[in-house]
């Protein structure tokens, strides 16, 4: 087992990278997946490493469990569009607990914030497949505050849809305006000799297209990984266990910064 040097990542980044590396998904799985056996030994390791070994000498506590707990989610759902509130109190039971579970070698709160993470996005990529079917009124004057990090999670299932409506909607906006701008571009550009083009230039997709791709291409990283990190759509599986802040397969908001 290989456990990258303490000193060169801040606490809460190397405790929060713990729990989101053992935070695992797999579509491919018949059902939610399971801690592997090594995970135990892996937290208490950690649990018993960090105070005397790290920088800041910091003592595992309720404190620390709570900014860990928070780290975590907002790692997982930075903007708070997947989870519900009523997933958000449901995770609470576990805020001032981390400590006292990474002492004890228990995973399962990580799997679990995971799980429902998956269960979320496979719903709202059914959704906006849906909003994206029916079209949207451009003639409706509305607002989307895209900057939502500090926002209450959606507080129930219609908040929920009215946000995710807005989101797709302003993304679908976005994608127009982007296409009339690099057409209107290319008609007053300088026309290529036709004669000279051996290959046409591929189908431009259409918004409703990229926007499909873009969440689809999500899901699949969340359903195709398997329990120990590793995803075959980006990277064949580790042969050793090891502990190494590898979250380079996870979408730009879900990878954690350590400073070096």
């Amino acid at each position: 087992m290989m456990i990258m040097p303490f000193r060169k990542h801040s606490w809460m980044a190397s405790a929060s990278a713990a729990f989101l590396l053992l935070a695992p998904s797999g579509a491919l799985a018949k059902g939610p997946l399971k801690p592997e056996p090594y995970y135990s030994s892996i937290c208490k390791n950690l649990a018993r490493r960090f105070p005397r070994e790290h920088l800041t000498r910091s003592t595992l506590d309720d404190a620390v469990s709570s900014r860990m707990w928070t780290n975590f989610l907002a790692t997982i759902d930075y903007e708070r569009v997947y989870f519900l509130d009523s997933d958000i109190r449901e995770f609470r039971q576990h805020e001032f607990t981390l400590d006292d579970e990474l002492q004890d070698g228990n995973t399962e709160f990580a799997f679990q914030v995971f799980e429902r993470m998956r269960e979320r996005v496979r719903n709202r990529v059914h959704y906006l497949d849906f909003l994206l079917g029916k079209g949207f009124d451009l003639s409706q004057q509305e607002s989307y505050h895209w900057q939502r990090k500090d926002a209450p999670w959606p507080a129930n299932q219609a908040d929920w849809n009215d946000l995710w409506r807005k989101r797709v909607k302003n993304e679908y906006v976005r994608l127009v305006v982007g296409r009339d701008e690099a057409a209107a571009a290319a008609t007053n550009a300088v026309k290529p000799d036709v004669s000279a083009t051996t290959n046409a230039p591929p189908p431009v997709p259409t918004p409703e297209e990229s926007i499909r791709k873009r969440y689809q291409q999500l899901l699949t990283i969340l359903e195709d990984t398997d329990a120990t990190g590793s995803s075959s759509a980006t990277s064949p599986p580790s042969r050793t266990p090891t502990i190494r802040t590898r979250t380079t397969w996870l979408p730009a908001r879900w990878r954690i910064s350590t400073s070096r």
